[in-house]
């Protein structure tokens, strides 16, 4: 059983490598995302605040069933009421009393900057162990300096389909960047529309150098 464990590790060793560096990069843009939504958040008021028409239902992502949640946001600001309708798969606080406003009552988050910032941590955390374990796959990888043509070759078309993700990803964002309401959403779909253009860019690069390698 060791054996088998062994060599099934040494012959798809270079997966694990990769998907352990991409899933580090994703954490460290999750945690950076994260830190950066805090500092915005930073700034915001506390409010008075509750929820009603609380909804639940079950829908289906990629092939998975998911509770997903509707529920009306209700908060005071200079002796009016304002709302917003919310769709999430997060199960709601019905008990809550507060909810953050901007100094100019044009974005409303129910999070505060602190509970972000411990989720941006943790992410960091994620993102360091996972590479961490790929700097000790690669190590391990005694060939790791000749790269066959099969390799290369595998790289070229993963690094063109990664090209062609990151290309929609640029595109989304773009338009979402300039529909979205709230600076906190537009904050984050900033963050993910400057990290896709560095990715499609490297993911670009990769592909010409492993084209020129097959």
């Amino acid at each position: 059983m060791k054996r088998l464990f062994s060599n099934a590790f040494y012959n798809h060793r270079h997966f694990f490598r990769r998907m352990c560096l991409i899933f580090a990069a994703l954490a460290l843009v999750s945690a950076i995302n994260d830190f950066h939504t805090a500092e915005v958040v930073n700034d915001y008021i506390s409010v008075p605040g509750y929820l009603t028409d609380v909804e639940s239902f079950t829908t289906y992502r990629r092939l998975r069933q998911v509770t997903e949640y509707k529920y009306t946001v209700h908060w005071l600001y200079d002796g009016e009421e304002y709302t917003k309708r919310i769709t999430a798969i997060e199960k709601p606080d019905l008990d809550l009393s507060t909810v953050r406003i901007n100094a100019e009552n044009t974005d409303m988050t129910m999070g505060n900057s602190k509970d972000i910032r411990i989720s941006a941590f943790g992410s960091l955390a994620v993102s360091i162990l996972l590479f961490i374990i790929w700097l000790f796959f690669y190590k391990m990888d005694k060939k790791r300096h000749n790269i066959s043509r099969d390799e290369w070759s595998s790289i070229y078309y993963t690094s063109l389909v990664s090209s062609v993700v990151m290309l929609i990803g640029v595109i989304y964002s773009s338009v979402i960047v300039f529909k979205v309401e709230g600076k906190t959403m537009q904050s984050s779909m900033t963050t993910l529309l400057l990290v896709s253009v560095f990715a499609f860019v490297l993911s670009v690069i990769i592909n010409r150098v492993a084209r020129n390698k097959q």
